[in-house]
């Protein structure tokens, strides 16, 4: 509402590719971490975490960390050529550091916040990624809208909001497993199977993500910056399909199959996952009676007049979105059961 359209929409731009690069920048190590954790616990639960376990956390958030800036490096000498020459919007230029900056942290915080989830804990990741991250950016948007400083404001709140949340997960993580290194002989794993197999459980669960991030890049390339705010507004609106399967499986719902997979649990993997799936439709199916009958009024209530026309974009995105939640977690499903190359392969 207090962007406009087409300000909204080269906003949309660096929110796009800060999401694309916050994938590429954690390059599947978050899943990494929740799979070899649970394999490395020992059978005696004598202490709160083994040195196994504390290595496997601490690989993963090292490698994480070198991804992350590599990755940032790399978008913020491309990216200006990029949203020159794809986007053909060099006003997007200014704020694409700030965003590139924060995709980092954000890339970060996913693996901090999945190693918090190694000890069956949710507190500290719902704390973090659910409740301060978002809360805080959203105070800070408001604050900079009221100041007048426009996208550049909104660009320093999300870069804000994500380091502050990546420190904050990185003390939870230090108090849980220590913040000194165990002894290297009590590493049990391969850092390059760990590796191997992020990176490959990540490109299986980036690829639906970019799937659904494709239209932004198009839409952005190709049309207006106007028209590019009005469909970023009606794309927003589906992603409560998304939060309603996140928030039934939980934040340890990966931590949880991958614990009963390694004790050959097959029964209660697949009671797990039909309860996921069945709430899943549960919840989704009036939210999706409520976008088609109320689809417009839905559209103008959030965002004002002037993004009506993101009414029909609406209705298309809030059936895929139905569709995802229906068909319940599958991805994390196979990737924790060992079987993230069949997910690849389907993805």
């Amino acid at each position: 509402r207090s962007l406009g359209p087409a300000s909204y929409g080269i906003s949309a731009i660096g929110w796009t590719i800060f999401r694309l690069g916050t994938l590429l920048g954690a390059l599947g190590l978050d899943r990494g971490v929740l799979r070899f954790a649970a394999g490395a616990k020992e059978v005696e639960a004598t202490r709160p975490t083994d040195t196994r376990r504390v290595w496997v956390v601490r690989d993963a958030i090292v490698m994480g960390l070198v991804a992350a800036a590599a990755v940032a490096l790399v978008l913020t000498l491309v990216g200006p050529s990029l949203v020159e020459t794809w986007f053909q919007k060099p006003e997007v230029a200014p704020w694409l550091a700030w965003f590139t900056s924060a995709m980092a942290f954000a890339s970060v915080l996913r693996v901090l916040v999945a190693a918090t989830w190694t000890t069956g804990t949710v507190a500290y990741g719902v704390i973090c990624e659910d409740l301060l991250q978002p809360g805080l950016n959203l105070g800070l948007i408001v604050l900079a809208l009221a100041a007048g400083w426009g996208l550049h404001g909104v660009s320093q709140a999300v870069l804000i909001s994500v380091a502050i949340s990546s420190l904050l997960a990185l003390y939870f993580v230090a108090r849980l497993f220590g913040a000194r290194a165990p002894d290297v002989a009590d590493r049990q794993h391969d850092r390059a199977e760990l590796l191997g197999f992020s990176v490959t459980a990540g490109a299986a669960a980036a690829l639906p993500v970019f799937l659904t991030w494709t239209d932004r890049v198009l839409v952005g390339a190709l049309r207006p910056a106007a028209e590019m705010g009005v469909y970023q507004a009606a794309s927003q609106i589906p992603v409560v399909f998304s939060l309603v399967l996140s928030g039934i499986t939980g934040s340890v719902f990966g931590s949880l199959v991958a614990d009963l997979h390694a004790q050959d649990e097959k029964e209660r993997v697949t009671a797990l996952f039909r309860f996921a799936t069945r709430w899943g439709i549960y919840v989704s199916a009036p939210i999706l009676i409520i976008l088609v009958v109320l689809s417009t009024e839905v559209v103008t209530l959030l965002y004002g007049g002037d993004y009506a026309g993101g009414q029909l974009p609406l209705l298309i995105l809030a059936f895929g979105g139905f569709m995802n939640a229906a068909t319940g977690p599958v991805g994390l499903l196979l990737v924790m059961v060992g079987r993230e190359r069949a997910w690849l392969m389907a993805s």
